[in-house]
C-alpha cells in the first residue's frame, strides 16, 4: 500500500514532468531549427555580399587592365605622323588603307571589336567595325569626357543593341592643337564570364531601356520581345533560362540589398549592385545570384532527421525516467550527437570555422574547430582543442612574427583580427590564408576569438598573374617607345641631310648671285686703275684727286665686302630661336639676288607692315630664297618681258606671288613632295619646296600652302601665336 502511494505521486510527477519536458523539447527543437536556418541564411547572405565586393574589385581590376592594354595599343597609332596628316586632311581613303589591316590584326590578337577615327567636332570619319556608318556626330560619354578634359578617357559604354563595351578615347594633338580623336573598343562579356567561372556565382546584367533603341535591339534579339521587360532588358546572364522574377528584381533598382526568390522548385539569394557607365551614371543593374536549392533541401532533410531523432529522444527520456540510474548518461550522448550535427553544418561552410582562446599564462587552444582544420593544417581536431601552438610551426617562418604580433594587438585593443599569411606544409607546398575573427574578454582574463580562416591561394595567384601582365605591358611600352625614338632619330638625320643638301644647292645659286653682284664693281675698279695712268700724264693727279680716287674705290670694295658678309650670315646655322625683323630678313635675302633679278628684268616689291617673329632667322631666309628662286625660274620659263614678284607682309601671314603663269593643276598637289621637280634632269634637285615645307611646319610650327592666281603662283606662310614662337 505504501509502495502504491509512493508510485502514484511519482507517476503524477512523471506525467507533469513529461508534459513539460515534451513542450520544452518541441519548443527547443523548433527554436533550434529557426536559429540554425537564420544563422545559415545570414552566412549565405554574407558570402554573397563578400562575393559582390570581390566581383566589384575583380571587374574594376580587369576593366582597368584592359583599358591600359587598349591605351598601349593607341600609343603607336596616336604618334603616327602619316595618320596625323590624314586626320587633319580628313583623308578617309588613307586611313582605311593604312589602318584597316591593323584593325583586322588587333581583332584576332587583342579581341578589339571597335576602331574609329573622329575629327575635332566628334564627327565619325570611319568606323572599321561598321564601314557603312560614318559622318554622324558621336555623343558617347567617353568622348565627351575626353573632349572636356583634353586627355585620354575610358569606361564602359552600352551600344544601341545592348552590348557592353569597354572604350578608350585618345585625343590627337599636333604642336598642342587638337586635330581629332582615335577610339578603341573591346567587348567585356568575356570578363564577366571570367568572374562567373572564377567565383562560382551566377551573374546577370540588366540595362535600362532609356539607354537603348527599341528597333535596333529587337533586330538582334529574335527570342525576347521588348515589351516582355517593363523598364530594363537583359544584356548578359550566366543563368539560362533566367526566371521572370529576376526581371522584377532588376526593375526595383534596390542596390546593395538581398532578395530571396523561389520559382520552379528552386530558390536563390540575389544581391544587386549598380552598373555604371564611363561618366559614373547608373545605367543598369548587376545581379549576383547564388543557388541555395540544394543547401535548403539538405537543411530540410536535416530537419526531418532531427524530428525523427527528437521522437526517439523522447522515447529515450521516458525510458530514462523509468530506469533513471541505468540511462543516466543518455543525456550526454544526446549532447554529443547535437555537437556532431553542428560540426557537420560547419563542414559545409568554405574554410575553417573556429574558436581561439589565449590564456593569461600565454597558452592557447581551439575550443572549437571544424573538420577543415585537418585538410588546411594537417592537425586533428582533438590536438587543436588541447594546444593551438602547433599551428605556429606550420605558418611560414617569414610570417610567424607578424602573425603573433597581430594577435597580441587584437587582444590588447579588442579589435577585429584580420590578417593574410602563408603556411608551409610538410611537402614544401606554400599556401596563402586569410583569417578574420572577433575577440571578447572572458572573466578569467582570457581572450576568446570567434572567426574563420579561408584559403586565398587562388586569389593571390591571380594577383601575381595580373602583376606579371602589368610588367609585361610596361616592357612592351618601353620597347615601343625605344623603337619610336630610333625612328625619330633616323628621320631627324635624314631631315638634316636634306637641309644640308638644300643649303649646298642654294649655295651654288648664291655663288652665281655673288658673281653678278661683283661684276659691276670689279669693272669699275678696273676702269679706274686703267684711267689712272692717263690722268697722271694729263697732270690731273694731285692731292685732291688721290683723296677722291681712294674714297671712291674704297666704297666699291666695302660694297663687295658687305656682299661677302651677307653671304656668310645667310648660311650661318641657327642653334636657337631668337627675335628678328621679317622685313630685315627678307631685305637681306633679296640683296644677295638683286643683281640677278635686275639682269633678268624682274621687279621684286615688298609691301605691308614689318613683323617681329621669334624663330630661326636663317631657316626663314632659306625658305624665302627657295620660293623667290622658284618664282624667278617660272618667270624666265614663261619668257615674261617684265617679271613681277610681290611679297606682302600681313599680321599673321606672308604671301609671295609671281606672274610666271602658275603651276600645272595636275602637279599642284605634288610640288611639296621630296625629289619632285619639273625642271630638266640636272637642273633641279626637287628638294627645295619639300625642305621649305618641312622647315615651316616641323621646325617653326607654322603652315605653308600654295595655289594659282590669275597671273601666276602664290605661296603663303601662315603663322599663329603659340608656345614655340611669338609675334611682337
Amino acid at each position: 500500500m505504501i509502495q502504491k502511494l509512493i508510485k502514484r505521486p511519482s507517476i503524477s510527477l512523471f506525467r507533469r514532468l513529461m508534459v513539460g519536458l515534451i513542450i520544452f523539447l518541441i519548443s527547443l527543437s523548433f527554436g533550434l531549427e529557426v536559429f540554425l536556418w537564420n544563422h545559415y541564411r545570414v552566412h549565405i547572405m554574407e558570402e554573397v555580399e563578400k562575393n559582390s565586393v570581390v566581383i566589384d574589385e575583380y571587374l574594376s581590376t580587369l576593366l582597368r587592365q584592359n583599358a591600359i592594354g587598349l591605351q598601349m595599343a593607341l600609343l603607336p597609332i596616336s604618334l603616327d605622323n602619316k595618320m596625323q596628316e590624314a586626320l587633319v586632311q580628313k583623308d578617309v581613303d588613307t586611313l582605311i588603307s593604312d589602318w584597316r589591316p591593323i584593325f583586322e590584326a588587333m581583332k584576332k590578337s587583342r579581341q578589339i571589336t571597335d576602331f574609329s577615327f573622329l575629327d575635332i567636332n566628334r564627327i565619325n570619319l570611319i568606323r572599321f567595325h561598321d564601314m557603312k556608318k560614318k559622318g554622324d556626330k558621336v555623343d558617347r560619354t567617353t568622348l565627351l569626357v575626353a573632349e572636356e578634359s583634353g586627355q585620354m578617357s575610358w569606361g564602359v559604354e552600352i551600344g544601341n543593341l545592348g552590348s557592353i563595351t569597354l572604350r578608350v578615347v585618345q585625343p590627337i594633338y599636333i604642336k598642342g592643337v587638337l586635330i581629332g580623336y582615335v577610339e578603341l573598343g573591346q567587348d567585356i562579356e568575356n570578363a564577366i564570364k571570367l568572374l562567373h567561372l572564377s567565383l562560382k556565382n551566377d551573374l546577370a546584367v540588366f540595362i535600362q531601356k532609356a539607354y537603348l533603341e527599341q528597333e535596333s535591339w529587337e533586330e538582334v534579339n529574335k527570342v525576347s520581345r521588348w515589351d516582355d521587360y517593363p523598364n530594363s532588358v537583359i544584356s548578359y546572364t550566366s543563368l539560362k533560362p533566367l526566371p521572370k522574377s529576376f526581371v522584377h528584381i532588376a526593375d526595383l533598382h534596390q542596390h546593395d540589398q538581398y532578395h530571396q526568390i523561389s520559382e520552379n522548385g528552386k530558390e536563390w539569394i540575389v544581391y544587386t549592385k549598380p552598373f555604371r557607365n564611363a561618366g559614373g551614371e547608373t545605367i543598369g543593374d548587376l545581379l549576383i545570384i547564388q543557388d541555395i536549392s540544394k543547401e535548403k533541401a539538405s537543411f530540410r532533410e536535416f530537419v526531418g532527421k532531427s524530428s525523427i531523432a527528437g521522437i526517439i529522444l523522447l522515447g529515450l527520456i521516458i525510458g530514462v525516467v523509468y530506469i533513471l540510474l541505468h540511462y543516466t548518461n543518455k543525456s550526454f550522448l544526446a549532447q554529443e550527437e547535437a555537437l556532431s550535427r553542428l560540426e557537420k553544418i560547419a563542414s559545409h561552410i568554405p574554410g575553417l570555422v573556429y574558436q581561439f582562446r589565449l590564456c593569461p599564462d600565454g597558452s592557447s587552444c581551439l575550443p572549437f574547430a571544424s573538420n577543415a582544420i585537418e585538410q588546411m593544417y594537417g592537425l586533428a581536431v582533438k590536438e587543436a582543442n588541447k594546444d593551438a601552438s602547433k599551428i605556429l610551426h606550420i605558418i611560414h617562418p617569414d610570417d610567424v612574427e607578424n602573425v603573433v604580433s597581430s594577435i597580441h594587438k587584437s587582444a590588447k585593443n579588442l579589435t577585429t583580427w584580420k590578417f593574410e599569411y602563408r603556411i608551409k606544409l610538410d611537402d614544401g607546398t606554400v599556401r596563402w590564408h586569410y583569417g578574420n575573427a572577433m575577440p571578447e574578454k572572458e572573466e578569467d582574463g582570457s581572450i576568446l576569438w570567434h572567426g574563420f580562416v579561408e584559403d586565398i591561394t587562388d586569389q593571390k595567384t591571380l594577383e601575381h598573374e595580373l602583376k606579371k601582365m602589368n610588367e609585361m605591358l610596361d616592357s612592351q611600352v618601353e620597347k615601343e617607345v625605344a623603337a619610336r625614338m630610333k625612328i625619330q632619330e633616323e628621320q631627324e638625320m635624314e631631315r638634316q641631310f636634306l637641309i644640308q643638301k638644300a643649303k649646298l644647292s642654294s649655295m651654288g645659286e648664291m655663288m652665281g648671285a655673288i658673281a653678278h653682284q661683283w661684276r659691276q664693281p670689279l669693272n669699275a675698279l678696273n676702269m679706274n686703275i686703267q684711267n689712272l695712268d692717263d690722268d697722271f700724264d694729263e697732270g690731273l693727279v694731285n692731292k685732291a684727286f688721290i683723296d677722291k680716287f681712294i674714297t671712291k674705290n674704297r666704297q666699291t670694295i666695302l660694297f663687295m665686302s658687305r656682299t661677302i658678309d651677307d653671304f656668310r650670315n645667310f648660311f650661318k646655322i641657327d642653334k636657337a630661336k631668337k627675335e628678328f625683323s621679317v622685313l630685315d630678313a627678307i631685305t637681306e635675302t633679296l640683296s644677295l639676288q638683286s643683281a640677278q633679278f635686275k639682269n633678268c628684268n624682274i621687279c621684286v616689291e615688298v609691301k605691308g607692315e614689318d613683323q617681329r617673329l621669334y624663330s630661326f632667322r636663317g631657316e626663314f631666309q632659306q625658305v624665302i630664297l627657295n620660293i623667290i628662286n622658284n618664282a624667278k625660274d617660272a618667270i624666265l620659263g614663261a619668257k615674261r618681258e617684265e617679271g613681277k614678284i610681290d611679297i606682302v607682309l600681313e599680321p599673321k601671314s606672308i604671301t609671295i606671288e609671281d606672274n610666271g603663269g602658275g603651276i600645272k593643276a595636275e602637279i599642284l598637289d605634288r610640288i611639296f613632295e621630296p625629289y619632285f621637280t619639273t625642271k630638266d634632269q640636272g637642273e633641279g634637285t626637287g628638294i627645295g619646296l619639300y625642305m621649305s615645307k618641312m622647315i615651316v611646319e616641323k621646325n617653326m610650327g607654322w603652315r605653308l600652302e600654295s595655289c594659282n592666281t590669275e597671273n601666276g603662283a602664290k605661296f603663303t606662310i601662315f603663322y599663329e601665336e603659340g608656345d614655340d614662337f611669338r609675334i611682337f
